[in-house]
């Protein structure tokens, strides 16, 4: 099987390597990894532009490589990102099926080779900005008021940003390298804490964490994520390589486009949520550009486990089918597929 995400470890090594080899700089490497995108929606793979439009991310595939035959190794968020981190199938571990829960142990072992802790060893500045969902410490269920050790920092990365689990989970919070962002350590806790809606519970409605924290705003998740991951770029410099592993909550479940785009596309709000994946992308990339990095950086951008598509109900993805999207392309229509994208940009 073609696994391109399973091999990500080994392209990367076979790109340093060749760098050291040829005497040139090491390149930068960018992951994006989105959540839960379909390939039929983005233009380079065939949407509809009367519906959507990706011109950021149809930019990598023109300048680029654009792949029309990988898969993933699951068709869910937690073994994905933990095969795209080890090179190795999820199901060898404790997590047989489904999803890793929001208050999860940190699920890769400090001592397994991550390509973070293998790009770190030689030489690399390493971040992880975005949705996270492989777990935080030791014990069987995490509690987000005391210090959330270990977790990225054990396996490589030198900075951490994001959404424990998934966009809209039962955290409602942020976490920036070990503790909670915004917690309140003398008073941890408030009865009268905002929360969010929309929980981890297979869409159900539920009540998040009773955290004094700063709180996630659904429509503002996007826009705070990419400014993190936009700041830690512009902080590196030309004479040290870095390794960003970007992974946008869009456009997983709740759908909740930014102000900027919502309304804005003719496929309702999942289209408007691709825009602001577009977006997101494009800030990156600017990013690059603007810091005189983007010759010597390799970008890669996937879906973690391919899109949501599903026959009957008004979703919002179903919206947009109805109005000429096609999340899925011509694979399976029914539920999750297995089919994932992966798009190279040249340096």
């Amino acid at each position: 099987m073609k696994t391109m995400l399973f091999s990500l470890i080994a392209l990367v090594s076979s790109v340093t390597q060749g760098a050291e080899t040829t005497k040139m700089s090491k390149p930068n490497v960018v992951v994006i990894l989105s959540d839960d995108l379909g390939w039929g929606s983005v233009g380079c793979y065939g949407a509809n532009p009367d519906r959507v439009k990706t011109p950021n991310i149809d930019r990598l595939a023109k300048q680029g490589r654009r792949f029309t035959d990988a898969n993933t190794t699951s068709s869910v968020c937690s073994p994905t990102r933990y095969a795209l981190m080890t090179g190795r199938y999820c199901w060898r571990t404790s997590l047989q099926s489904e999803v890793l829960g929001t208050t999860s142990p940190l699920h890769i072992e400090t001592s397994r080779l991550t390509v973070a802790s293998m790009l770190k060893s030689q030489g690399y500045n390493c971040a992880a900005v975005g949705k996270w969902h492989l777990g935080y410490g030791t014990a069987e269920r995490c509690d987000f008021t005391k210090e959330l050790k270990p977790g990225p920092l054990e396996i490589g990365f030198d900075y951490h940003f994001g959404v424990p689990a998934n966009h809209g989970d039962v955290s409602g919070v942020y976490v920036e390298n070990y503790w909670v962002y915004g917690l309140n350590k003398e008073s941890p806790s408030s009865p009268s804490a905002p929360y969010v809606t929309m929980g981890q519970q297979k869409g159900q409605n539920v009540k998040a964490f009773d955290l004094n924290a700063t709180k996630r705003i659904d429509d503002e998740v996007m826009e705070t994520l990419t400014t993190k991951m936009v700041g830690w770029i512009q902080q590196q410099k030309a004479d040290k390589p870095f390794f960003a592993y970007f992974t946008p909550v869009a456009v997983h479940n709740p759908i909740t486009p930014s102000k900027e785009t919502a309304g804005k596309s003719k496929g309702g709000t999942f289209c408007d949520f691709i825009h602001d994946l577009d977006i997101s992308v494009g800030r990156v990339l600017d990013a690059l550009d603007k810091q005189g990095l983007a010759e010597n950086t390799l970008v890669i951008f996937s879906s973690d486990n391919g899109g949501v598509n599903k026959s009957k109900g008004d979703t919002p993805q179903n919206v947009a089918r109805d109005a000429g999207l096609k999340p899925v392309g011509p694979f399976r229509i029914n539920g999750r597929h297995y089919d994932s994208f992966f798009k190279v940009k040249k340096w």
